[in-house]
């Protein structure tokens, strides 16, 4: 009998953790699917399930032209005349896996780049949006031809608080260390709990933890905990989203690491007033404050979660959030909302062209791309997208020489180029040793490529790492005595 009442528990508790955000969504996104024969190039691609336009809406989004800062418009993204999707045949049961357990359905993926690859990260389970996750990784150069990784998962179950799965994986990058935010998520046979900071209606005692774990080469990962306190959560917290460059990066916005928490157990239109922001300094400690950062937004009800965060444009300061929220007429809703990421908590602009891109988004060979789990359980697929912005990005750097005496001047080249539909200006500051150099500034119009020298002269000897965007090399300075 308590097996049955345990097994009933489940899949009750599976319910109501769709019923929060993936119910809805997955009734958005079967309501896009359409069947269609998209022909991109020469290519003719016979798909059952396809999007023209990832509009994640209920009843559509308008008609408005989407805004130069934000990103858009996607579709499937297509390499060597095939759409991208990983559709894996996985065989992996890995540590602490109940009996039969398989990792039959996939959802909820983040990308991250590393030398010219995508790693995807994504949540592996029996049942759609149920409960016993695990996070695999597998890798690409394409988006078409993958590669799982063979000692999946690389994250699972070994705490008490982790004992009904660890779910929904965000990756940054920061110095040469990755960091990855996961859900965990337990129940009531795990006591160590604080049942005065409980929710009036979690009954079950059913509770979702952030948690975090770190890595050097994106394969072996060592858990650091819970980073979001209980008494913050209410036991109940997801989404931890970490202001991202265009490649991965964590980025400090004056001086520190924000952290953006979502689905928390309220959806109201007061919720800006519960609305947190974490601060960190080495995104490993967190301290938390109750801070509106989404208020008086067009046609926004209520917040039920911030999908991702994207700053650090080539000579920009723009924020943008991908929002998945609750308009005013009840339906759920995406929108991306602009933000000056000095001033992180007033917005600027508002477009209801949202993605809901719980992963985060990358630059990948010269255009936008995210992935997302809801067009059919068993796969993954990637969405591209052209970047409308101006977008003189760094294509290579690199020195003349790579040792020289302490008296010597060497030569720093940069090959930038506009990435973008439209012209830019931008102003070229590399940093050695984290020290910014007085920037270059270069004009280009869409497509247009230029090379920007830097005459580089240190006095004292020792070793100086240059670093530009994801660029970087390494100049040696001698000491007369070495020669």
């Amino acid at each position: 009998m308590l097996n049955i009442v345990k097994i009933l528990k489940k899949n009750l508790l599976s319910i109501r953790l769709i019923s929060i955000r993936s119910f809805f969504l997955f009734l958005i996104f079967t309501s896009c699917v359409q069947e269609t024969k998209t022909s991109i190039g020469n290519m003719n691609v016979e798909k059952e399930k396809d999007f023209s336009d990832i509009q994640i809406y209920v009843k559509g989004r308008s008609t408005k032209e989407v805004p130069t800062w934000a990103m858009g418009t996607f579709t499937i993204g297509v390499a060597k005349s095939q759409p991208m999707i990983f559709r894996p045949d996985l065989n992996w049961s890995g540590p602490n896996a109940p009996e039969g357990w398989r990792p039959n359905k996939l959802w909820n993926p983040s990308l991250i780049a590393n030398n010219g690859k995508l790693f995807l990260f994504y949540r592996a389970g029996p049942k759609f949006e149920g409960l016993d996750s695990r996070i695999g990784v597998a890798w690409s150069e394409n988006g078409v031809d993958w590669e799982d990784y063979t000692e999946n998962p690389v994250i699972f179950p070994t705490e008490d608080y982790e004992i009904l799965g660890c779910e929904d994986p965000k990756i940054y990058k920061y110095g040469d260390i990755y960091y990855m935010y996961y859900n965990a998520v337990w129940d009531e046979t795990f006591k160590k709990i604080d049942t005065s900071v409980i929710p009036y209606d979690n009954d079950d005692l059913i509770g979702v933890d952030i948690c975090l774990a770190t890595s050097r080469d994106l394969l072996y990962w060592e858990k650091k905990g819970v980073v979001v306190p209980r008494s913050i959560s209410k036991n109940w917290a997801k989404a931890a989203v970490i202001p991202r460059s265009p490649y991965g990066e964590a980025v400090k916005i004056n001086g520190e690491f924000l952290m953006f928490i979502s689905e928390r157990p309220y959806i109201s239109s007061q919720d800006s007033l519960e609305q947190i922001v974490g601060h960190s300094k080495d995104l490993i400690h967190w301290e938390f404050e109750k801070k509106p950062f989404m208020k008086n937004q067009e046609d926004m009800l209520s917040i039920f979660e911030v999908a991702s965060a994207t700053t650090n444009f080539p000579g920009s300061d723009d924020l943008v959030l991908d929002v998945y929220y609750n308009n005013n007429e009840g339906n759920r809703a995406c929108a991306q909302i602009l933000y000056n990421k000095n001033n992180p908590y007033e917005s600027i602009s508002f477009s209801d062209y949202g993605l809901c891109t719980w992963g985060g988004m990358l630059v990948f060979k010269d255009q936008w791309i995210f992935a997302q789990g809801w067009v059919e359980p068993e796969a993954i697929y990637l969405y591209t997208a052209p970047i409308s912005r101006s977008w003189i990005d760094v294509q290579s750097m690199s020195l003349d020489r790579k040792v020289i005496s302490y008296d010597e001047f060497v030569t720093l080249n940069v090959k930038v180029k506009n990435i973008g539909k439209s012209d830019g200006i931008r102003e070229i500051k590399p940093h050695i040793n984290g020290n910014e150099l007085p920037g270059i500034k270069v004009k280009l119009k869409a497509g247009e490529i230029s090379d920007v020298k830097f005459d580089i002269k240190k006095n004292r000897p020792g070793k100086y790492f240059i670093k530009l965007d994801d660029s970087s090399c390494t100049l040696e300075i001698l000491a007369p005595s070495d020669f």
